[in-house]
């Protein structure tokens, strides 16, 4: 296992709100990474968030959440807090990212220290280029908490 952090932003952007995960980490590769830090704009994984982060144990990915809090509202999340579907999807097409995670799980492929970034959405609707007012707003700040985030992880042992 690399000693890396990697950093995974999802998400659709041609649906709204939910780009702000490919957004974020856009705007993280605009500055200045620390050493051992990797950003991928993974789009919308699906199970390949597996193979996203096979070989690391750090790491973070950045999403869009719907939650009762105030569009852009800026939060970590761990694993146990993404709600467990009680079926995955019949195809690899409706998995996502709380279904590609409890599948990390059973199969024992999940990095040690695994964080969630989640940004509070308005709204996600299909054929829509760009973010909302709100959303767009919070991404200097996720970045701000994403910088400060991977510094930790990189002094875990």
């Amino acid at each position: 296992m690399r000693r890396a952090v990697l950093v995974l932003g999802c998400g659709n952007p041609f649906a709204g709100d939910d780009a702000v995960g490919l957004h974020v980490v856009q705007a993280l590769k605009e500055g200045e990474l620390p050493a051992g830090v990797n950003v991928v704009e993974a789009g919308t994984p699906g199970l390949n968030l597996l193979d996203f982060w096979e070989g690391y144990d750090r790491v973070v990915v950045v999403d869009a959440v719907w939650a009762e809090l105030p569009p852009g509202t800026v939060r970590f999340f761990s694993p146990e807090d993404l709600e467990k579907r009680l079926a995955f999807p019949v195809s690899q097409h409706g998995f996502n990212v709380a279904d590609a995670l409890e599948l990390g799980r059973l199969l024992g492929r999940l990095p040690r220290y695994l964080i969630f970034l989640g940004i509070v959405v308005r709204e996600c609707v299909p054929f829509r280029v760009g973010l909302s007012r709100e959303v767009e707003a919070a991404v200097p700040l996720a970045c701000a908490v994403l910088r400060a985030e991977v510094a930790r992880l990189l002094e875990l042992p």
